[in-house]
């Protein structure tokens, strides 16, 4: 069974009423263990919750509590409650596999974790997340979510990950169930620019309102690029193209909805 450690008790909160101290843990609510942190805020969210705890002296509490929809119960956890979810990609354009010998370690985690998607704001490419999981996030209506999209047609390619093709269904998905994405396109000069990045971004804009807008950033290259795969730096004029097609999209879209959709930024990493 997993036991989920409460970090801290907020005065006068529920859980205080129950009499649960920092130290103490949470078994399960409803009779079923809670998976993350926002399992367990979907789940506590009800106005009647059972949920099951165990003190650090090895007592049981067994509470149901009766409380306003959407009302905290006031508990404080480490982090998501679980491991963050690593990448299983290889992108081409990778940032990590850029950094320095000398990097700190930590810096070389590759997250990509659709929790932490809709809290923090990451971007995901959702390439490492289940069936199950992905039906986790249409049920709980997960939303908003920021997507790595790159490309439509070519994005296999580039992620050099088998799963990266069913992005267009799992999109479909998204906008059917109501749940709302912001999309992240790293441009990679001669690979998903031009015609590639028109094409991407006529299939975002079809999906509003549920794709919001997208962010177009040149790729990051560092110096430390020894055996990797061969990219090419934007130049003045390549760079101005890209600005020019992205400024020229982004008017039609005002033209026909309103709102640009599409945004140049700052380079990504």
């Amino acid at each position: 069974m997993e036991k989920h450690r409460i970090r801290a008790v907020e005065p006068d909160s529920i859980g205080e009423e129950i009499g649960l101290q920092a130290g103490d843990v949470l078994l399960e609510i409803d009779g079923e263990p809670v998976r993350d942190i926002l399992d367990y805020r979907f789940r506590t969210a009800r106005e009647n919750v059972e949920a099951t705890f165990e003190t650090a002296e090895g007592e049981i509490i067994a509470a149901e509590i009766d409380k306003d929809e959407g009302e905290d119960l006031g508990l404080a956890f480490d982090g998501l409650m679980d491991k963050k979810r690593a990448c299983a990609n290889h992108c081409i354009f990778c940032f990590v596999d850029q950094l320095p010998p000398c990097a700190r370690e930590a810096l070389r985690f590759k997250d990509d974790d659709w929790r932490l998607s809709f809290l923090s704001g990451n971007y995901i490419t959702l390439t490492n997340v289940s069936d199950l999981e992905f039906q986790r996030i249409i049920d709980q209506r997960v939303s908003p979510l920021y997507i790595s999209v790159h490309a439509m047609d070519i994005r296999q390619q580039m992620l050099r990950n088998a799963r990266a093709s069913e992005l267009k269904d799992r999109l479909k998905q998204l906008c059917e169930a109501g749940i709302s994405f912001h999309c992240q396109i790293v441009l990679l000069r001669g690979i998903n620019d031009g015609q590639v990045l028109e094409d991407t971004l006529q299939a975002l804009f079809a999906m509003q309102p549920y794709a919001v807008d997208c962010a177009i950033v040149p790729v990051g290259l560092t110096a430390h690029r020894q055996g990797l795969y061969a990219l090419q730096a934007f130049d003045e004029k390549s760079a101005a193209d890209v600005v020019d097609q992205v400024e020229a999209f982004a008017q039609g879209c005002i033209e026909t909805g309103g709102m640009p959709f599409a945004y140049c930024a700052n380079a990504s990493t």
